[in-house]
């Protein structure tokens, strides 16, 4: 797999705990790549994630000047909300494959 493509995956299990409000760490990461085995692989991933997170936050706050509370939860409600936003999108134009087969009976 590209490394891309990788960081891409993390990106999302990363996004998809932190807008719910769960744990994330290398370990919960590992839980959902089952095609991956090592913790180092993972932490240069969830690090690169993580010093992004900041820098958005870092970076809201210098521009608005919010405190770090309010701008920390501010910004897992933009996470939250760009997630769902996202699965939505996914679910519309990336229809699952049952989803095809259930139109194609419908339509039928």
């Amino acid at each position: 797999m590209s490394t891309d493509r990788m960081q891409e995956r993390v990106n999302e299990i990363c996004n998809d705990l932190y807008s719910k409000g769960e744990k994330v760490s290398v370990r919960v990461i590992l839980t959902y790549l089952p095609d991956v085995s090592s913790t180092l692989t993972v932490h240069k991933y969830y690090a690169n994630w993580r010093k992004e997170l900041e820098a958005n936050e870092k970076s809201l706050y210098d521009k608005l000047g919010f405190s770090s509370e309010f701008t920390q939860m501010f910004m897992k409600e933009i996470s939250r909300f760009s997630v769902e936003a996202e699965q939505r999108y996914k679910g519309y134009f990336c229809p699952s494959p049952d989803r095809v087969k259930s139109n194609q009976n419908f339509y039928s």
